[in-house]
């Protein structure tokens, strides 16, 4: 390429931003030379890495918009230069303009990074001659400016002020408006202004949060979601969905206070930030759950999953210059942002994973108090069991206030951030960070469970929750469980897990208990369950739900022999299972017997020696100061032709496993 090819870029722009010299370039002209994509998520989608030229340097840049074409020209509209690790510098571009394409390469760059000093050419800034050439006219008119009542000398006057390098976060500069580079060692601040007349701002009346003389009502908005450590200088405009109390917190490295609030934007960005220490008297009482709220000067870190849903790759931390001014009520930005995923599909989720469930409540379950052993306080619980239109049940812990509440039958909850446990199978827990909402109205799944509801009515449910220690039917995710047979089963006992862990066994039933009780006197309240006191004559009385009835519900707890090549072992049958072996309700069963017919006897012969699939969970629990193991059966499914395919291919693979 011909030198004069290169005479439409902004010779000497590299050097300046590399080397610092002040004022960075207004909306300089580059040549792309090289793009890579260098990260993509769900969220924040493509990220890409290039490298530009002025002709004579290069530079690495990066920029979360569309890519430019390699060799194609660009205007920088707006950038910032960070100083990241190592001290090396990169353009971050925020807004560009594709000018033109060239066919190549203009000039001959090369890496700045590779050259000396002594021998990078700096940015040609304006001859000294034409400040020298005002001279005599500003001081004509400082002299004028002080013979002014009330003037002051030290004020320099209009001319010589657009002349003066701009102070930070005010003027032209860098990212296309300009300012002071930031600081070597840091990312620095002031590299980018939403204010472009360089005007001094008032904060609105009465805002105790916003920092002196700045007004960022009138700035640029920044979507959530484009937010990453390499821009200096943002405004994002949110509303607070989630709010959580003030805690202490204390490690190796010390101690102190924090709390954490969640927010989302009109394009349903969402990221949590974090006070702490300071800024929690700042700050905390101005935050209030759905208000809506400017807020910039915060810090970007990377994000801690553990504790949020929330999907955003950082998160922000407050400071106690950071700057957050209420403003009015914006309806595009939600209330909330949900992902929804079916109770049925919990038993996928592994322990400790967040999910947004939403469910109809059918047991509210009684408001108790628990004391910690961690730290012996006492804290207000309560269990409520919530169903979906995926036909199936699982128990819900709430805590503290939300435990409190006056939960009604039929009432729907949208629970965003529950953590999944394997406490009796699979189970929810609300912690600090969730948030609960009680019969939504502003939720389209909300009214799509109100019309389930009301059309299926009492419709039979699959629980995932099986009391203490999975005492029902459903569980965890069995699926994954392996296959052993009963002499593997009694040999894993030593090793098992405080909380018991899943098994898959095929065997025969050859006998069930039935000469003693094989049942028990349960709740009528659907899915509660719980044992009930009293008798026939006084009534029965549930300590979980606060209920007085008649006559209670009867449901199965068999006891049973299950044998196979290896051996036998007994297992604990609940009434789902039961019901299905037995092929008739408890409280029919129970008729018949008390009836001393025949086919009380034949219901029992009928069910032994049927060939199953058992789903169980081995614990070990100590009686009378002896370790014993107890199978509890989780699932039973039937061996007959309609699935010997599936057995036979389970058997094949593994035989090939011994091959």
């Amino acid at each position: 390429m011909s030198a004069a090819s290169t005479n439409v870029l902004t010779k000497g722009c590299i050097s300046a931003i590399y080397n610092s010299v002040t004022p960075y370039p207004v909306n300089p002209i580059l040549q792309v030379l090289n793009s890579k994509e260098i990260a993509k998520t769900e969220d924040k989608g493509k990220r890409h890495l290039l490298v530009l030229s002025d002709g004579e340097y290069t530079l690495q840049a990066c920029t979360q918009i569309d890519a430019p074409p390699v060799f194609s020209l660009i205007k920088l509209l707006e950038y910032q230069v960070p100083v990241i690790k190592n001290r090396k510098k990169l353009i971050a571009i925020a807004r560009h303009e594709v000018i033109s394409k060239q066919p190549g390469t203009l000039g001959t760059p090369v890496n700045i990074e590779r050259t000396p000093p002594n021998q990078q050419q700096p940015l040609q800034q304006q001859p000294p001659r034409q400040v020298q050439s005002q001279a005599p006219q500003q001081r004509q008119l400082q002299l004028q400016q002080q013979q002014r009542p009330g003037s002051s000398a030290a004020a320099p006057p209009p001319q010589q002020r657009v002349n003066q390098p701009p102070p930070s976060g005010m003027g032209r500069g860098a990212l296309g408006r300009g300012s002071q580079p930031p600081p070597q060692g840091g990312l620095g601040r002031g590299s980018y202004s939403p204010n472009p007349r360089g005007v001094p701002q008032q904060p609105p009346p009465g805002s105790a949060a916003s920092a002196p003389n700045e007004d960022i009502s009138k700035s640029a908005i920044f979507p959530v979601n484009s937010l990453n450590p390499y821009q200096l200088k943002w405004v994002i405009k949110v509303r607070v969905t989630q709010k959580g109390q003030i805690r202490e917190w204390k490690n190796t490295k010390g101690s102190g206070r924090l709390f954490s609030v969640d927010l989302l934007d009109d394009k349903g960005g969402e990221i949590r930030m974090t006070g702490f220490q300071d800024s929690i008297d700042k700050f905390y009482e101005l935050l209030q759950v759905d208000h809506v709220y400017l807020i910039s000067r915060c810090t970007l870190k990377f994000a801690n999953k553990q504790y949020t849903s929330i999907k955003h790759d950082y998160e922000l931390t407050l400071k106690v210059d950071s700057i957050i001014q209420e403003v009015t009520d914006d309806k595009t930005i939600k209330t909330q942002k949900y992902e929804f995923i079916q109770i049925g599909s919990l038993s996928r989720k592994k322990p400790n994973d967040l999910v947004d469930v939403i469910g109809v409540v059918v047991s509210p379950g009684a408001v108790g108090k628990i004391i910690s052993k961690k730290d012996s306080a006492e804290y207000t619980k309560r269990v409520v069991t919530i169903c979906d239109n995926s036909a199936t049940s699982v128990e819900l812990t709430l805590w503290g206030e939300q435990a409190e509440l006056d939960v009604m039958v039929d009432s729907i909850v949208a629970i965003k951030s529950a953590k999944v446990s394997d406490y009796g199978g699979c189970s929810l827990s609300a912690n600090k960070s969730s948030a609960i909402t009680w019969n939504p109205t502003d939720i389209p799944e909300a009214e799509t469970l109100r019309e389930w509801k009301k059309a299926s009515g009492d419709v039979s449910l699959t629980p995932l929750t099986n009391g203490k220690g999975g005492s029902g039917g459903g569980g965890g995710d069995l699926s994954k469980a392996p296959m052993v047979n009963l002499h593997e089963l009694q040999e894993a006992g030593p090793t098992l897990k405080p909380d018991g862990d899943l098994f898959q066994v095929v065997g025969t039933i050859t006998m069930i208990r039935h000469d003693g009780r094989f049942h028990y006197e349960a709740c009528q309240t659907p899915q509660c369950n719980k044992k009930v006191s009293g008798d026939a004559d006084n009534g029965y009385h549930c300590e979980k739900c606060n209920k007085d009835f008649q006559e209670p519900s009867y449901r199965y707890v068999l006891s049973i022999t299950v044998s196979d090549h290896t051996g036998s072992a007994y297992f604990n049958c609940f009434n789902e299972q039961a019901k299905m072996m037995l092929g008739m309700e408890c409280k029919e069963l129970l008729d018949l017997g008390n009836q001393k017919s025949p086919s009380f006897e034949l219901a029992f012969h009928e069910a032994t020696f049927r060939k199953y699939i058992f789903g169980l969970r081995a614990r070990a629990e100590e009686y009378n100061g002896d370790t014993r193991v107890k199978y509890s059966v989780l699932r039973a499914t039937p061996l007959h032709p309609t699935n010997w395919t599936s057995d036979a291919t389970r058997l094949i693979t593994a035989i090939q496993r011994y091959e």
